[in-house]
């Protein structure tokens, strides 16, 4: 179906926008002071909230766009466009907002499209089909649709090695060829994909609904290793240099050291699935952000942890930012941290913060993407993006 030109602005596309303060998709804690397993030698203290953030600079407001999704999804950004998903496909200019083309999926059922995968002028979206458009213009270039009519099948895509990857409803992991959309291989995994896989070293990882971080060849399909975790849990697998992170729900801690389940990271050997260490919090974690060496996340009370990524060790933490678990991301040297209502850019080297931003909004789980003019864009439980600039770039918010 070729796609449809979107006329008018941001501001009438937010008219009719559906109420906020959804749910979060993930599992939450008890509550900011929850009760947990204490830590154990080099692990943190339990995090716990801390005082207002101290007067800064503040960023500026750039844009917003209401998907009208119905759950937070993290928007792609490719080549001066962000493309992003909810209920419908839309391809957004990064520096304005401004939507390029949005497109309808031809399901059977309306629901909202997945967040997209994107690579060599090709933009991927699922809904009950997987589908490849192109960049430019929108339009289908193949379609795999799903045998068992109007009900949602297809996972978050990820593109690698010429290949698309999804889950594909309760029990398999499906692999297509990129250009063509012919199925290479699928997998049976026992549960549903809970996030967009990931994909490294010819090895794709995912977090599943029975509780568990599956490895799998990407060449062929084959399962390599399978890892328990005490609770499914629904963010991004994150590697790098031969380790798997993952944020874990409801745990127990070793042997010894208590009885309480708790939560945390828990890092992997990447070829094995054996536990190289684990790093325990009261609060429920975000996403992990890696980069040279250090492992950086954030907790639902508002704390964000750097640690050292070969030992667990923290490198720093800082514990006044609001609702941090929300996601984070890591650029240069700099890492964005999206929370209930606020956005925070943090020196990575030290923690401290360089410039925030505050909304009204719940801004939910999605990770933070920033465009290559230094825009930071959010997207929130129901479906809106947020672009926030750096200081100098106009009022601040």
């Amino acid at each position: 179906m070729a796609a449809a030109a979107i006329v008018g602005t941001t501001a009438a596309l937010r008219q009719g926008a559906k109420p906020r303060g959804a749910a979060p998709s993930h599992p939450r804690g008890p509550g900011k002071g929850g009760q947990g397993q204490a830590p154990g030698p080099g692990q943190g203290p339990d995090d716990v909230p801390g005082p207002p953030l101290p007067p800064g600079p503040r960023g500026a407001l750039r844009w917003q766009f209401e998907s009208f999704g119905d759950g937070a999804l993290a928007p792609t950004y490719d080549a001066g466009v962000l493309y992003a998903g909810g209920a419908a496909g839309y391809a957004l200019q990064a520096s304005t907002g401004r939507a390029l083309w949005t497109f309808d999926a031809e399901d059977p059922v309306s629901i909202p499209v997945s967040a997209p995968a994107c690579a060599a002028g090709t933009v991927f979206f699922s809904a009950t089909s997987l589908y490849a458009l192109d960049t430019a213009t929108g339009n289908t270039r193949w379609r795999q649709a799903a045998p068992a009519a109007g009900r949602p099948a297809f996972g978050d895509p990820v593109h690698a090695d010429g290949r698309v990857f999804a889950g594909f409803g309760e029990s398999l992991l499906r692999a297509f060829d990129a250009a063509t959309g012919d199925e290479r291989w699928r997998s049976a995994i026992g549960g549903f994909v809970l996030t967009s896989p990931t994909v490294a070293d010819g090895r794709l990882f995912v977090s599943t609904s029975d509780a568990k971080v599956q490895a799998f060849d990407t060449a062929t399909g084959r399962r390599l290793w399978t890892h328990g975790l005490g609770r499914p849990f629904d963010v991004p697998v994150a590697v790098a240099d031969g380790t798997v992170y993952v944020g874990a729900a409801d745990f127990a801690p070793p042997r010894g050291q208590g009885s309480a389940l708790v939560h945390g990271i828990r890092a992997l050997d990447a070829a094995t699935g054996a536990p190289r260490w684990e790093y325990r919090t009261v609060q429920y974690p975000s996403n992990v952000a890696v980069a040279r060496g250090v492992a950086y996340f954030g907790t639902a009370s508002g704390t964000v942890i750097a640690l050292d990524a070969a030992t667990g060790r923290p490198v720093w933490r800082r514990d006044e930012l609001s609702e941090a678990g929300s996601g984070v991301s890591l650029v240069d040297a700099t890492l964005y941290v999206s929370g209930d209502r606020s956005f925070s850019a943090l020196d990575a080297a030290s923690g401290a913060v360089r410039w925030s931003g505050v909304s009204p909004e719940f801004f939910g789980l999605s990770p933070v993407v920033i465009a290559s003019d230094g825009l930071a864009v959010v997207c929130d439980d129901s479906g809106r993006l947020t672009a926030f600039a750096p200081p100098s770039d106009g009022a601040p918010v």
